[in-house]
């Protein structure tokens, strides 16, 4: 991936921003569905915050990330919480001695954006392919492709970007849960609603589900901030099956 992760940033992507909580999560847990006993891989865990979660589903977690500091958060975790949760340390794009048809789910959550090339990005969703198991899905849960034309206070797209120019430049800000608004340290990397279809589908997928998750009335009511995410798509999950 393209981020070093300093630790500064990982403690700072430890808490979790308002989208995440109460627009990503629920959608992610809707179209993952039934967990118990599942063999679950997140590529590009991260600090392996949605592998806690889904641990607590009952999903049999792994998590592979290229972040030595992302991944020493995850497992100061573990310790923590007295959970066990598998991680590994590698390229996603090259899953070097994972097994092939190993996991009934493989999860991509933000993870796409980070990636500066499209060869890169059907790379990491071949490897993907290759490690699910036959009748088991993957689940790439993106930015939202036209996310950068509604003038939404938290997406600055750069100067060269326009909306068929994939991997332009995006920078985003987040609402930190219990913090004010926080820019983030990096530029993200634009991709089409084509590349990301085409990405999956090419890779052996066929797309069973897609979703645009917006706040409901009642979370817009308990988090004002997310108001402006009702009318205009900030995030796109896509399900496909093997």
């Amino acid at each position: 991936m393209t981020h070093k992760w300093t630790k500064k940033q990982v403690e700072s992507a430890a808490i979790p921003n308002y989208s995440k909580l109460y627009v990503i999560k629920p959608a992610l847990l809707k179209l993952l569905g039934n967990l118990k006993r599942k063999k679950l891989l997140e590529l590009g865990c991260g600090n392996g915050f949605w592998l806690r979660i889904l641990n607590s589903k009952g999903a049999v977690c792994t998590g592979i990330d290229k972040s030595k500091n992302q991944l020493e958060k995850a497992r100061v975790e573990n310790i923590k919480r007295k959970i066990n949760i598998s991680y590994n340390l590698m390229d996603i794009s090259n899953l070097r001695g994972v097994g092939s048809n190993r996991f009934d789910v493989v999860l991509l959550e933000k993870v796409l954006l980070e990636v500066p090339n499209l060869s890169k990005i059907r790379k990491i969703l071949k490897e993907a392919f290759r490690v699910t198991k036959k009748g088991g899905f993957v689940l790439v849960s993106e930015l939202h492709p036209a996310a950068a034309h509604f003038n939404l206070p938290n997406v600055k797209p750069s100067r060269e970007y326009s909306y068929f120019k994939s991997g332009s430049g995006i920078k985003i800000a987040s609402q930190r849960a219990g913090k004010g608004l926080v820019k983030t340290y990096y530029t993200d990397y634009h991709w089409t609603f084509e590349d990301l279809c085409n990405a999956v589908t090419d890779a052996g997928y066929k797309i069973t589900a897609v979703s645009e998750p917006r706040p409901s009335e009642s979370v817009i009511k308990k988090y004002p901030y997310l108001r402006y995410r009702k009318n205009d798509p900030l995030a796109l999950m896509i399900r496909a099956v093997k």
